[in-house]
């Protein structure tokens, strides 16, 4: 599996190409911001692929994106790569049905809303990471904090995925020490 994923690396730093030895210090051209967002969009449909892969059959998602399964389990298992238009219809097709939303309330029914086997089931915890990312991106977290031990797994992913800081400590104080300032939380450690 390992070299699946160097080869999607390698894929990936090729799609941007020889811009990024040429120009380290410059700034990217509107085409190299192309190929970067390109390359974004393939590795997140790659991964929605994945998680989806965790909840529902490859037969179900062929009917769902209209794209034959045994094409789906090459992009699954990293074998190729979708072309940039197959990837948007993917994308596009997961936020309109809101496959991962309805994969979660799938999850949550078979599981029997036992959040505790739910919280360490692997296909549940990178769902919940990238509905966490997609909700909360764009303000700048930069602190995950674990409200119970069972959620560390979840927690440590959705700081994986928000680029931020993980607390894995079940419990804070209110900081009255000197160097804090007033009133701010402050997480102890365990």
């Amino acid at each position: 599996m390992l070299h699946r994923w160097l080869r999607l690396l390698s894929y990936e730093a090729g799609a941007v190409g020889e811009a990024w030895s040429k120009t380290v210090m410059n700034r990217p051209t509107k085409t190299q911001k192309n190929r970067r967002r390109e390359t974004v969009s393939r590795s997140k449909t790659l991964e929605i692929l994945s998680v989806l892969n965790s909840f529902y059959s490859l037969r179900r998602l062929e009917v769902l994106f209209g794209i034959p399964y045994q094409v789906l389990w090459r992009y699954i298992n990293l074998l190729n790569v979708p072309e940039e238009k197959t990837a948007e219809k993917i994308v596009e097709t997961a936020n309109r049905l809101r496959l991962l939303e309805k994969a979660a309330e799938e999850a949550y029914v078979k599981f029997e809303g036992d959040v505790y086997r739910l919280a360490r089931h692997p296909g549940f915890i990178k769902l919940c990471s990238l509905l966490i990312e997609s909700a909360v991106k764009e303000l700048g977290v930069n602190y995950v904090y674990s409200a119970s031990s069972e959620a560390v797994p979840l927690a440590s992913a959705a700081a994986v995925k928000l680029e931020a800081e993980v607390c894995p400590t079940t419990c804070y104080v209110r900081c009255e020490r000197e160097r804090c300032s007033n009133n701010t939380l402050c997480f102890k450690s365990a």
